[in-house]
């Protein structure tokens, strides 16, 4: 998914947003990106060392949310080598057709003893996206060269360390990443992004028996980002949130290997819309800030999952099992209704209603098994039954987004989704030739998606106009809005997928 070349998320079999895990060394990325395809994620791509994409039984491990495949960004800011040595790796470009300018540094070192550290980071500074000439049809339609309000400013800084002691190894690391980018369809809008992450690894070899490995990962993220018309602002997204997975790999003397674990995704999400409210008085005109009902509701959330993934080889076949359950509780200190639509010269009204609290257990299962026919030939196939629970956006939204343009509305009565997904393939390797293809089925109960209503909300708009000195607010207009529900469909997806990869040097 694309919202202009500063945010995008990617689509794995059809499905994207909320059904599309994010992780960074093991634990969830938190952020908004979720919730709407204006939110960048706040991932370095200089830092990235590996990218890990789990699908099929394995990635049941993390829940609903990942049904679509989980995609794991690993980074060396905890090092996993024990560095001896002054090393790494540095550079600096730069685009003139783009108007680009980008750097990044990644150094190691350490005593060689079993303590080792890692400090990098990297920056870039993007000018307007260049295109063949075409038309930009916003309010005011420009045809040219460049698309509007495509700049994107980028910061990142992080450290870590690692203490390795015999086969435990325990590590710390620190990161900030900050972004500063426009989106093209509000060619006046600016997203201010800031998130700060601490993370913890404590991971150990062991010998007890069933259990031969402890892995302990802990994040807390302290995330924001602002939404700004000509730098005023009109929206604050946040989240204060915890995530934590503790995993014991297992090898039994029957043949099963695999992991058992706990995870908490704990978070809290506040939302602030502001507006700007003139107050005359007898020797000055002052303009103070105030809140008002915004595009969602404060909400918390919290998730307790167990879960469980085992393989074994039985001669030339090799057998997957997953499973996992949740209990879920999400909470809105109110929920927005609309009171009045309005018209087309009079803005609606939305009021509160009382908070809600909502609690789901959505049990998921998978079964897998790949055949090896001949040397160079496996066949797969994989089923599972997945449950995933409506998304606290899903439930809660209801105002007005600025940087879609919509007013959106979520539905607290909504029911969790279940979907049961199959796929076979067949893969053929032989030295350096890997050739793979698969079909794939998913079908649908309830399926959660954003479905355009026949109502229009008539919200009152202001513009904003910036000079060297001062901000304006020029006289507001009545801006009518589609309204997209949150809707529950059923629905199925199937393809087929094709690769081919062959190594030539």
């Amino acid at each position: 998914t694309k919202f202009g070349p500063n945010a995008s998320r990617p689509i794995i079999r059809a499905q994207d947003g909320d059904r599309i895990r994010f992780n960074e060394n093991g634990t969830l990325v938190q952020d908004w990106s979720v919730s709407s395809f204006d939110h960048a994620v706040p991932i370095d791509p200089n830092s990235i060392k590996k990218i890990e994409i789990i699908r099929g039984p394995a990635s049941i491990m993390y829940g609903g949310n990942a049904v679509g495949g989980l995609i794991n960004f690993v980074n060396n800011r905890i090092p996993k080598d024990n560095f001896d040595t002054l090393g790494g790796t540095a550079g600096f470009g730069f685009d003139t057709e783009q108007n680009t300018n980008s750097g990044f540094f990644d150094l190691q070192n350490g005593d060689g003893q079993g303590f080792s550290w890692d400090i990098s980071g990297s920056l870039l500074d993007k000018g307007l996206t260049k295109t063949p000439t075409f038309t930009d049809n916003g309010e005011e339609p420009v045809t040219g060269g460049r698309v509007r309000n495509t700049k994107a400013e980028n910061h990142s800084i992080g450290a870590g360390f690692s203490i390795r002691s015999g086969n435990r190894l325990i590590g710390l690391s620190i990161d900030n990443y900050q972004s500063e980018y426009g989106v093209p369809k509000e060619v006046n809008h600016m997203l201010d992004m800031d998130k700060t992450s601490v993370s913890f690894l404590f991971d150990e070899s062991l010998d007890m028996g069933l259990v031969n490995r402890l892995r302990v990962n802990a994040k807390y993220t302290d995330y924001k980002h602002d939404e700004l018309d000509a730098n005023v602002l009109e929206t604050t997204y946040k989240r204060d949130s915890t995530n934590a997975r503790v995993e014991f790999f297992t090898s039994s003397k029957s043949g099963f290997k695999g992991v058992l674990g706990f995870e908490l995704i704990s978070s809290k999400n506040p939302v602030i819309a502001y507006s700007e409210e003139e107050e005359h008085e007898e020797e000055e005109e002052e303009h103070e800030e105030h809140s008002s009902l915004g595009p969602l509701p404060t909400t918390e959330n919290k998730s307790y999952g167990l879960f469980a993934y085992q393989y074994k080889k039985i001669g030339s076949r090799l057998f997957e099992f997953g499973a996992r359950v949740d209990n879920i509780d999400l909470q809105a200190d109110h929920i927005h209704e609309i009171e009045d639509f309005g018209n087309s010269t009079t803005a609606g009204e939305v009021h509160e209603e009382d908070g809600r609290d909502l609690s789901f257990t959505p049990k998921s299962a998978s079964f897998g098994i790949t055949q090896n026919i001949g040397q160079q030939f496996k066949i797969h196939g994989s089923g599972s039954y997945v449950e995933r629970a409506p998304s606290y956006f899903e439930l809660f939204t209801g105002g007005v987004h600025h940087t879609t343009g919509l007013y959106e509305r979520g539905n607290p009565n909504l029911k969790k989704e279940t979907g049961k997904h199959f796929d076979i393939g067949l893969s053929f390797e032989d030295n350096d030739l890997k050739i793979r293809a698969n079909i794939f089925y998913s079908d649908y109960k309830n399926y959660i998606t954003l479905i355009k209503s026949n109502s229009i909300y008539y919200a009152e708009e202001h513009h904003h106009d910036e000079d060297e000195h001062e901000e304006e607010e020029e006289e507001s207009e009545i801006e009518a809005l589609e309204v997209y529900d949150f809707t529950g469909v059923d629905s199925d997806f199937k393809g087929f997928e094709f690769s081919l990869s062959k190594k030539i040097l």
